[in-house]
């Protein structure tokens, strides 16, 4: 993978995985070679934008690069399927990637697919409160951050992200973003 050979890297980390179901890394690895052959696809495709005459050839580069991204997502979430205590490594990928595809809203459903594996991963909260902030839903991301804090109080991260979305939200009252924050403080002090 590091030699750019997309394939044969592919191939190998496809025959650790038939060697052993539980190299659930392969599966990280194998979405990170197809992403990386899919920015040099769209790199290559930039390239040619400049030229009036190379528009079929842009257009099928373009779709190669976003078919590539596409495997490395398939890939990402099998690796967050079966890791789901590790998916903080490809959440953000997977976000990324969406994104850069325009389907940006697949990323609830993979989130909460991963809930169901794995229902006290603060990371995967924190991301699935984030989407739905960004998507205007801030009672929703209010109320995942919740449930999130009643399994375990102790993320700073669902914590932050809680503080986050009630100064954002604009309704809650100084008392309780202050309350939030001597809180926050007295951990982080404790904990170093």
């Amino acid at each position: 993978l590091s030699e750019n050979k997309f394939k044969e890297s592919r191939e190998c980390f496809k025959e650790a995985s038939n060697i052993s179901e539980d190299v659930s890394i392969s599966y990280y690895f194998m979405g990170e070679s197809y992403s990386q052959e899919s920015d040099m696809v769209y790199i290559e495709a930039e390239k040619l934008q400049v030229s009036p005459d190379s528009s079929s050839e842009y257009n099928g580069k373009m779709d190669d690069a976003k078919n590539l991204l596409s495997e490395a997502i398939s890939m990402w979430v099998n690796y967050a399927k079966l890791k789901p205590e590790s998916s903080w490594m490809v959440i953000h990928l997977l976000r990324d990637a969406l994104f850069a595809l325009d389907r940006y809203n697949e990323i609830e459903t993979i989130l909460k697919e991963i809930l169901e594996k794995d229902s006290d991963n603060v990371d995967v909260i924190a991301a699935l409160a984030d989407y739905y902030d960004h998507m205007g839903d801030s009672s929703s991301a209010l109320k995942i951050i919740d449930e999130g804090l009643e399994k375990d109080d102790s993320s700073l991260l669902v914590r932050l992200i809680k503080l986050k979305l009630l100064f954002s939200k604009g309704t809650s009252s100084n008392v309780e973003i202050k309350n939030e924050l001597d809180s926050l403080i007295k951990d982080l002090v404790r904990n170093i």
